[in-house]
């Protein structure tokens, strides 16, 4: 069910996500015609009543995170609109994205339903994660006979690859979404 929620940690300022505050943040008419078509009785049924109801591709769930990976952005710079191209840009055509989402009632509440659930799974795997490339950092990179141990400097300089990133985007204030 659509309604006022806390949907994300990022920004840390609460983001309204009910319909009638989607339709004035979201840029475009035709969008704003879809939301006012899907029925009341639509936007009652939880996500996964919606995701049970529908058959569901990599490209509509590759355009749900997008749309609130856009949405969440929108808010982190402060825009007043948010522009549908760059939820379907890369991903599909206008024509695929009106047909197949804004032309589906079910499918377009399903997509402006919040990716909570997605977010706490991921959040819960972080620890977990970070306890294993803490045991990749300690791998030793001396065989027994005292030389270097080419394949462990690679799982090294692998995990060092996975990790200077993460930090250089939290150093910068580019932040992460977990």
């Amino acid at each position: 069910m659509l309604n006022i929620k806390q949907v994300s940690r990022w920004p840390a300022q609460p983001i309204p996500c009910d319909r009638a505050s989607l339709v004035r943040l979201v840029k475009g008419s035709a969008f704003r015609s879809a939301v006012n078509r899907v029925p009341l009785a639509v936007w009652s049924l939880s996500e996964q009543d919606l995701v049970d109801k529908l058959r569901l591709s990599d490209t509509d769930s590759a355009l749900k995170g997008a749309f609130w990976n856009e949405f969440r952005l929108m808010f982190a710079h402060s825009s007043q609109e948010l522009e549908l191209s760059r939820v379907y840009g890369g991903i599909c055509t206008y024509t695929h994205f009106y047909n197949n989402i804004l032309g589906h009632p079910e499918k377009l509440a399903w997509l402006l339903s919040p990716c909570v659930d997605l977010e706490i799974a991921a959040r819960s795997l972080i620890m977990p994660a970070l306890s294993r490339l803490r045991d990749l950092l300690e791998i030793s990179i001396y065989q027994e006979n005292g030389k270097v141990d080419p394949d462990a400097v690679k799982i090294l300089l692998q995990t060092l690859y996975c990790i200077l990133p993460l930090q250089a985007r939290r150093n910068t204030g580019g932040g992460t979404s977990l």
